[in-house]
């Protein structure tokens, strides 16, 4: 089971401007642009922050969180230029059966790596201490290298980008103590 990326509701309408600027050329030369390659309105869960829960029902003082596919999230819902988060995020990670709650605007810290072959070592929800290994690549010549954290946070992304002929994989952590785990209500 993969993780699941959803963003409150509230905001999406400023998530599907975003994703229109991103694809100007196509918005232009087509006139429409596909919102279901980024979003799926099908999925959804609610949150509520103040009592940490998160479930499948609506309740009173809960949050609707629409589902954005994972892979679009770069870019649309993680600020490259300013190192930030645009909107309320809520990560589901299912072989945990928790969600991790980042709050808008909660800095991040980028990390791209790229080599003839990255193998990560974390997943969503990983808690990192500086110096943690977060990954180790091959290099050209078939060297082996560890790439370590600079700070502390939890992972709320690891990712692929197909960019060139080798391998990028990003890793992007948020500041410690700005994410909130959330347990499935009953």
């Amino acid at each position: 089971m993969y993780p699941s990326i959803y963003v409150n509701k509230l905001c999406l309408s400023s998530i599907e401007n975003t994703i229109k600027k991103l694809n100007e050329y196509n918005y232009r030369a087509y006139g429409t642009l596909d919102l279901d390659t980024y979003i799926n309105e099908d999925k959804y869960i609610y949150v509520s922050e103040d009592l940490s829960f998160f479930c499948n029902n609506q309740y009173d003082n809960y949050e609707k969180y629409i589902e954005i596919v994972y892979e679009k999230v770069m870019g649309s819902v993680i600020d490259f230029d300013e190192k930030r988060i645009v909107c309320d995020m809520a990560m589901l990670i299912p072989k945990h059966n928790k969600v991790l709650h980042v709050p808008k605007n909660t800095h991040i810290e980028i990390i791209e790596i790229s080599g003839k072959r990255v193998h990560p070592l974390v997943d969503i929800g990983s808690n990192i201490s500086r110096n943690s290994k977060l990954c180790y690549t091959v290099t050209k010549k078939y060297e082996v290298r560890s790439i370590k954290s600079d700070i502390d946070g939890v992972v709320i992304y690891v990712g692929e980008a197909f960019l060139d002929k080798e391998q990028t994989i990003y890793i992007i952590i948020a500041e410690e103590g700005k994410t909130h785990e959330l347990t499935r209500c009953h």
